[in-house]
């Protein structure tokens, strides 16, 4: 899922004008975006684009939630068993 090319206009000039400063740049992109003509088209849009991120931030809190609460041998990497500069040119994948 891509954004339209004309709403990332929109965002990169706001980032430029305001580069230090995130709340600007965004009230600046927010306020040229809902002025669009595809305003309804681009809200329903973005809402799905926001509903996706959540969805990927709970898997990567489950996933991170799982690893740090797991005492399975098999997840945790030890060190000794790290070897740098293998030579795996032989192997099949």
């Amino acid at each position: 899922m891509n954004f339209p090319q004309h709403v990332i206009d929109l965002v990169s000039t706001a980032a430029k004008q305001h580069p230090g400063d995130n709340e600007a740049a965004t009230d600046v992109a927010e306020t040229r975006i809902r002025r669009l003509k595809d305003f309804d088209e681009i809200r329903n849009f973005l809402i799905r684009h926001a509903i996706q991120d959540l969805v990927l931030q709970a898997r990567d809190s489950t996933n991170m939630t799982i690893r740090n609460n797991c005492n399975c041998e098999s997840m945790k990497v030890y060190p000794e068993n790290v070897v740098i500069g293998l030579d795996l040119s032989g192997c099949s994948t």
